[in-house]
C-alpha cells in the first residue's frame, strides 16, 4: 500500500529545541501514514519493520546525517531482497550535509506538508538516484578517519554544534596553521593503518586522513570530493599524509572543487574496493557518527537508493 513512515529522532539538532514538532509532523500527516518516534537502535528496528509490514513506498527521517546512515543502514538489513522503499529527509539535523550537497532545501515542516499535498493530488517527486557508502555493515554517503575523525571529535565537545561552530573551527585550523600553533598539529597527527585500493596496498602505513564519500559536498560550501558520481559502482577517495601548511594552499581548490594534485596525496580519484586495516584501536566517521574497530574495514558502494523532494 502506498503511504508515508516518518522516523523522528528527538535528539537531533532541530527536533531537540522543539518539543512539540512530533505532534505537528502527525497533524500534518492527515492519515497518509505514521510518524514513530525512535530513541534507541530496538525501537528504530520496531519502526522499519512497522513500514516493511504495512508495504509503505516512502520512508521520511526527522534527523540529522548521523540519523539519516542509521535508519539506512537499518532499512537494507531488515529488507533484505524486499524492493526498498524511497526516502525523504526532513532536514533536522545541525549540518543537513547529505541534503545540502544534494540541493535539497526547505524546512521540515513545509517538506512534509508538500508531500502530503503531492500524495492527495498526484503529483509528482523531484528523485535522485543516489548511491551509498557501504563500510563493513553499515551504510551512508561519507566515511573517514585521521584528521577527519579528530576535527569530530574536538568540533562535538565544543557542546554547540552546527555551521557556526564547524566554520569557526576551520578558520582556528587556517590561523593555527599560519602561525604555527599546536591546535592545527595536534589535529593533523597521523595514524597508523595500512590501506589497499583496488588490490594494490598503498606504501605509506600511516596517514594524516582518509576520506571515501559518494556525494561531493561535505559541509560549509567545501567540496572535497568531486568525482563521486564519475563511474557507476566508484566512489571519490582520498588518502594522505598531507601536513596543515601544504594543505593550506589548497582550501580555495577544496572549496570549489577542483582536482587537487601534491606528492603527499597518495591517491585522490575513484576507486571500486578499499580495505582499511587499522594498527590497535582506530576511531573511524561515516556521515558524521564516530565509531571504533580493531578490525579492517571494507569500503565500496552499497545500493542505490531514491532520495525524493516535493520541489
Amino acid at each position: 500500500m502506498s503511504g508515508i513512515g516518518v522516523i523522528f529522532n528527538p535528539r537531533a539538532g532541530k527536533n531537540r529545541k522543539n518539543h512539540n514538532k512530533l505532534l505537528k509532523l502527525e497533524d500534518i500527516l492527515n492519515g497518509c501514514g505514521i510518524v514513530r518516534e525512535t530513541k534507541t537502535e530496538e525501537e528504530l528496528t520496531q519502526a522499519v519493520l512497522e513500514f516493511k509490514e504495512n508495504k509503505f513506498d516512502l520512508i521520511a527521517i526527522s534527523g540529522g546525517d548521523g540519523t539519516i546512515h542509521r535508519v539506512l543502514s537499518n532499512v537494507i538489513t531488515h529488507y533484505g531482497d524486499a524492493p526498498l522503499p524511497r526516502f525523504m529527509a526532513l532536514r533536522s539535523g545541525t549540518m543537513n550535509t547529505f541534503t545540502n550537497s544534494v540541493k535539497f532545501k526547505g524546512k521540515s515542516a513545509d517538506i512534509l506538508s508538500k508531500t502530503v499535498l503531492h500524495y492527495q493530488t498526484g503529483q509528482a517527486f523531484r528523485e535522485i538516484h543516489q548511491h551509498l557508502m557501504k563500510v563493513n555493515d553499515k551504510y551512508g554517503f561519507m566515511t573517514g578517519a585521521g584528521v577527519v575523525s579528530n576535527f569530530l571529535n574536538t568540533y562535538y565537545s565544543s557542546g554547540n554544534p552546527g555551521p557556526v561552530e564547524a566554520a569557526k573551527m576551520v578558520t582556528r585550523i587556517i590561523l593555527s596553521t599560519i602561525f604555527r600553533t599546536r591546535f592545527a598539529t595536534d589535529l593533523f597527527n597521523q595514524t597508523r593503518f595500512k590501506v589497499t585500493i583496488d588490490g594494490a596496498q598503498v606504501e605509506q602505513e600511516s596517514f594524516m586522513f582518509i576520506l571515501g564519500c559518494t556525494i561531493t559536498e561535505l559541509g560549509l560550501g567545501f567540496t572535497p570530493t568531486p568525482r563521486a558520481y564519475e563511474k557507476p559502482g566508484h566512489f571519490h577517495f582520498i588518502a594522505s599524509t598531507i601536513k596543515p601548511f601544504q594543505l593550506l594552499p589548497k582550501v580555495p581548490a577544496l572549496w570549489l572543487g577542483k582536482s587537487i594534485s601534491h606528492p603527499e596525496f597518495q591517491h585522490n580519484g575513484i576507486a571500486e574496493e578499499v580495505i582499511v586495516e587499522p594498527e590497535g584501536k582506530f576511531q573511524w566517521m561515516i556521515d558524521g557518527d564516530l565509531y571504533m574497530t580493531e578490525t579492517p574495514l571494507h569500503l565500496s558502494v552499497g545500493p542505490t537508493i531514491t532520495v525524493i523532494s516535493p520541489d
